[in-house]
C-alpha cells in the first residue's frame, strides 16, 4: 500500500513535444493521509552517457518511497544505466553507494540466461514428448538456452560499456 501521492498535474502527459520535461520537472511528494508536502524530487537533465543525476529536497519515508519509484522508472528507460546523487539520507536508504564524492546506483543487469534456459526446457520438452525422446530434447533445449542467455548477457554488458564508457566488471572466480 503506497503511502505517497505524487502531486504532478493530473492531466499531464508526456508527448514528443515535451519529452525532455520528464528529466527536468520537479515531482512534489505528499503524504497520502496528511496531504502535507514531504519533499521534492527531480532529475537534473536528460541521461548523458548512460548517467542521470537525481536530487531530493526533504527527508522521510514518503520521499524514500517516491525516490524508489523514480529510480525504478529511470532504470526502465533504455538509455539509463547509472543514477548519481548528492549525499542525502534519501538516497543512502535506497542503497546508493559513495564513489568519488557522489552517491551512485547502478542498474542491475538482466539475467537472460534463466529466461532462455526456461524457454529451452519448454521447447525441448514439447518436441521431445512428441517424438518420444523427452530427455534428449530437454537436455538439448537447456544447452541452447544457456548458450543464447550467455550471448544476450554479453551483448547487454557490451552495450552498457559502450553507453557509459566504463569497462565491464570482471567476475572474480571463487577459490
Amino acid at each position: 500500500m503506497s503511502r505517497i501521492t505524487v502531486l504532478k498535474s493530473r492531466n499531464y502527459r508526456i508527448t514528443p513535444e515535451n519529452e525532455a520535461e520528464k528529466w527536468t520537472c520537479t515531482w512534489l511528494v505528499a503524504g497520502k493521509k496528511s496531504g502535507e508536502e514531504a519533499g521534492r524530487l527531480r532529475f537534473l537533465g536528460a541521461p548523458d552517457m548512460g548517467r542521470v543525476t537525481i536530487e531530493a529536497e526533504g527527508d522521510g519515508d514518503a520521499l524514500i518511497e517516491a525516490g524508489k519509484a523514480l529510480t525504478d522508472w529511470a532504470f526502465s528507460q533504455t538509455d539509463v544505466f547509472i543514477i548519481l546523487a548528492e549525499p542525502s539520507p534519501v538516497f543512502t536508504a535506497l542503497n546508493f553507494k559513495e564513489k568519488d564524492g557522489k552517491l551512485r546506483l547502478d542498474k542491475p543487469p538482466f539475467v537472460w540466461m534463466a529466461v532462455y534456459m526456461c524457454l529451452g526446457i519448454s521447447l525441448g520438452s514439447a518436441i521431445g514428448t512428441s517424438t518420444g525422446h523427452a530427455g534428449t530434447f530437454m537436455c538439448l533445449g537447456i544447452a541452447i538456452g544457456v548458450a543464447l542467455g550467455k550471448l544476450m548477457e554479453k551483448k547487454e554488458a557490451k552495450r552498457r560499456a559502450d553507453v557509459t564508457g566504463e569497462a565491464p566488471e570482471k567476475k572474480q572466480k571463487e577459490k
